[in-house]
């Protein structure tokens, strides 16, 4: 079974998004990594930011990947959890294959 990281690539790829870096080091508590994007469709060169967000009311010490409750998408490098969910938001949850359409709808906003 894929992970939510594989499968968002899978999504990025057929979205026309290339994934320029991933940080995960020395990141605020609310974010575990985010993904530097870039647009290789028209407009070329367009920039987003996905996060993926740790559940606020985790407390205490995590390992990398726990207690990450969803996706936020940002135009701007995001140094709050609001600007990280700025664009959209998607929950990791069962209907996650069905809300990532319009999650990308969404994104479509960084092109602009």
């Amino acid at each position: 079974m894929k992970t939510y990281q594989q499968k968002l690539m899978d999504y990025l790829e057929v979205d026309g998004w290339d994934i320029l870096k991933i940080e995960t080091e020395d990141l605020e508590r609310w974010a575990d990594e985010i993904w530097y994007l870039e647009s290789n469709w028209s407009p070329k060169g367009k920039k987003g930011y996905i996060t993926f967000l740790v559940d606020p009311m985790h407390d205490g010490l995590r390992k990398q990947g726990q207690a990450v409750w969803g996706l936020g998408c940002s135009k701007q490098y995001p140094t709050s959890r609001q600007e990280a969910e700025s664009i959209t938001t998607i929950s990791f949850s069962k209907s996650f294959k069905d809300n990532m359409l319009d999650f990308q709808l969404e994104m479509e906003s960084l092109r602009e």
